[in-house]
């Protein structure tokens, strides 16, 4: 059982008492289907905001003292042995060196791509990290965003199916792709708008909130 040494801890304070080891395991516990649930929700939360180590000790946890189903433990093993953390600090590596590299992806279809990386910025959207890139290769997208040819270069990916990261030669680009976006903001949304990096204009004109942004993937504005 876990033993919280007479803390008082909401559910966010017990996953972050698991990650500073600060909570001690006694024998193996047996966990209910919603807090097995909120645990791994816990888990990919901390993998998303990037606090992969911490991550990593909790599904360590669960799998030694979970007391789990075989189905469920093959599950998470396979998520342990994911170097996720490896992969990013390589990346970053290459990207503060401005070293071009190759980089195996496998997309959401389960497909495999492979990129020659001339460009990449680690990314935060919708409460996670993402690897922006510009590459050689257009022929995966083309046919998707036909209207957009500027921004085929230009991917959005996950640290999760990432699968190799090879140094490769070449030159390393300045930025992304990019193309400019016009908003119009009206009624309560004129004042709620919140202002991006990546805004160049922001006017009010009328009662109309006009906002030009520098956008690299379509995907993230229309979200």
């Amino acid at each position: 059982m876990l033993i919280l040494k007479r803390l008082q801890l909401r559910p966010s304070g017990l996953i972050v008492a698991i990650a500073q080891q600060s909570v001690e395991v006694g024998k193996p516990f047996t966990l209910d289907s919603n807090q097995l649930n909120a645990l791994q929700q816990a888990i990919k939360a901390l993998n998303d905001a990037g606090h992969i180590g911490e991550a990593q000790t909790v599904l360590a946890l669960l799998l030694e003292r979970g007391n789990l189903e075989a189905p469920l433990r093959q599950l998470l093993m396979k998520k342990l042995s994911q170097p996720i953390q490896e992969w990013r600090s390589r990346i970053e590596e290459l990207i503060k060196a401005k070293h071009p590299f190759y980089l195996l992806y496998q997309n959401s279809q389960g497909h495999e791509l492979d990129y020659k990386v001339r460009h990449a910025e680690v990314r935060f959207f919708d409460k996670r990290f993402y690897l922006m890139i510009w590459c050689e290769e257009t022929a995966d997208v083309e046919n998707d965003i036909p209207e957009l040819r500027e921004l085929w270069h230009n991917r959005c990916l996950s640290f999760e199916r990432i699968k190799s990261v090879v140094p490769t030669s070449g030159d390393w680009r300045g930025e992304l792709d990019y193309i400019k976006v016009q908003l119009h903001f009206r009624g309560w949304l004129a004042k709620a708008y919140q202002p991006k990096k990546d805004d160049i204009e922001d006017d009010m004109i009328n009662d109309v909130r006009q906002v030009v942004r520098r956008v690299a993937n379509p995907f993230w504005v229309i979200r």
